[in-house]
């Protein structure tokens, strides 16, 4: 395959780098199958290895297509000596947060595909899923030679257009054409052919149950999806592939069962982008007031993050008919609100390592899991006071506290659940509840006096954890003494902090 092709001359002319840093990886003394286990989240770092292992073998006419083989080949001392050798993408560039997230967009594809495999009683191997990581692979290159323009492309995409398209047009080329240069040269196993867009577009009746036709049709299918639920869970983009599934695989509940398989997936991985999609499915729970409850229920409560409730507490009173006026002119647009900015007490790196520990799959006491989940959210988030309660006898009981050494209140917090249909809403499902000054007057009416006055007129936020079939945890947390008020960011990161935090308690 001819080389001369200007961005392949720009990959090989760059020092390709990896994404975990050398402290992470095991020692020399650690068997092969740890290296294996712990550079498979790091693709970028495990190409590289496979690369290596193909050159060796080239002169065999052969080609090892896992990382397992391919780590066998070279043995720990050579693994040691390669990835000593390869630089490291410099934490919080602009690079380093594309990659992790396109990476991981991967990693929950090659997941995906393994489920509906397996749905559907078709073999599934480790070789499968090193050539479905790596079909996104001319992504990642270009995540590594134009970040900024990358960036920019993704930011495009969520307003409506083709992300491949605004690549192909920049690299002039196909985007299969380019992966398959890379793969060349890269040594790496080719990706398997696959539909485009038009031809995923005109499937209409479910497809046979044999490998090759399902993995053409479903590789595409599965990493669009990965990256348009990263994106969002409502969308014209999602409808439409939702749409190619449910006919693919003759399952009309598709979109349903993705809440299934998505958190699924993002199980499978410590790194915590892959949990992205599954986060924002979690984080973005519905209003307390608008979940589904008794009818009793519904009617009462009040929710005070819900502005638009409708007080049904006025007059019957028969509305007298206007007079028809003139419409007026429609006044200009109000403009769009400042965009909202980071508290300086917020530590990503913090936030992040927190988040990578919670998600470690092995067999860790509860108490260690909120040690890291409260070290996370004070040390990364920047909350000073958190308060972990649990439901004993019908009352929410503070257990555990951290920051609250000054303030009985607080770490003496106990909340009946029979004076307040919120708290009672919050032993029913998971929810949360950002409570601030735009909506403190509507809480004073629904929420309990004692948690209000152990709040002290801070803005807080609530979290409730779903454990097994129960709703034993409510979060309390706020940044009591900061300058900065909480903000939307602070919100959505808590909400997804909780997320993990309260997967790693249903891991044991």
């Amino acid at each position: 395959m001819s080389t001369s092709n200007p961005w392949l001359e720009r990959i090989q002319a760059a020092n390709l780098p990896a994404l975990l840093p050398q402290s992470a990886l095991p020692s020399s003394a650690a068997p092969l199958s740890d290296w294996s286990q712990a550079v498979r989240e790091d693709p970028l770092l495990a190409m590289q290895i496979m690369g290596q292992a193909n050159r060796i073998y080239a002169n065999r006419d052969q080609q090892l297509s896992t990382l397992d083989h391919a780590a066998a080949v070279l043995g720990v001392q050579r693994l040691m000596n390669l990835t000593r050798t390869i630089p490291r993408i410099s934490r919080g560039s602009t690079a380093y947060r594309g990659l992790r997230l396109n990476i991981a967009d991967s990693l929950i594809a090659a997941n995906l595909m393994k489920q509906w495999f397996e749905q559907r009683s078709l073999p599934w191997s480790d070789a499968d899923f090193w050539s479905v990581l790596f079909h996104n692979l001319g992504f990642w290159a270009l995540w590594l030679l134009e970040p900024q323009r990358m960036e920019a492309f993704e930011q495009r995409s969520t307003e409506g257009r083709d992300r491949t398209e605004l690549v192909e047009n920049l690299i002039e080329q196909s985007l299969p054409n380019w992966t398959r240069r890379l793969c060349h040269y890269l040594h790496l196993p080719q990706p398997p052919e696959h539909l485009n867009a038009e031809e995923l577009d005109q499937i209409r009746e479910r497809l046979l149950p044999n490998r090759s036709v399902m993995m053409s049709a479903l590789l595409p299918l599965s990493h669009e999806l990965a990256y348009q639920l990263r994106l969002s869970w409502d969308s014209p983009a999602l409808d439409r592939l939702c749409k190619i599934g449910a006919t693919a695989l003759g399952i009309a509940d598709f979109r349903q069962r993705l809440k299934i398989w998505i958190p699924h997936a993002a199980r499978q991985y410590h790194l915590p982008e892959a949990g992205s999609a599954a986060r924002h499915l979690l984080a973005h729970q519905p209003p307390i007031s608008k979940a589904a409850a008794p009818a009793a229920a519904r009617t009462k409560v009040r929710d005070p993050n819900l502005d638009t409730a409708d007080d049904l507490r006025k007059s019957a009173k028969p509305v007298e008919p206007r007079p028809r006026v003139a419409p007026k002119p429609a006044p200009p647009p109000e403009p769009p609100p400042p965009p909202v900015k980071k508290r300086s007490a917020v530590n990503q790196d913090q936030l992040d390592n927190a988040r990578t520990l919670l998600r470690r799959d092995i067999d860790v006491p509860d108490a260690e899991i909120h040690k890291t989940a409260l070290d996370g959210l004070q040390k990364g988030l920047g909350l000073s006071r958190i308060v972990i309660l649990k439901m004993i006898e019908g009352n929410w009981q503070a257990t555990r506290t951290a920051g609250c050494s000054y303030y009985l209140l607080l770490r003496n917090l106990r909340l009946p659940l029979f004076k307040s249909t919120v708290m009672q809403e919050f032993s029913r499902r998971t929810a949360a509840l950002w409570v601030n000054d735009s909506n403190r007057n509507k809480g004073q009416q629904t929420l309990p006096a004692d948690l209000l006055k152990a709040a002290d007129g801070e803005a807080f936020f609530l979290r409730s954890f779903k454990i097994g079939a129960a709703i034993p945890l409510l979060i309390y947390a706020d940044a009591k003494d900061d300058k900065e008020e909480l903000n939307e960011h602070d919100y959505r990161l808590f909400r997804e902090f909780c997320a993990d935090w309260n997967s790693a308690l249903n891991r044991k």
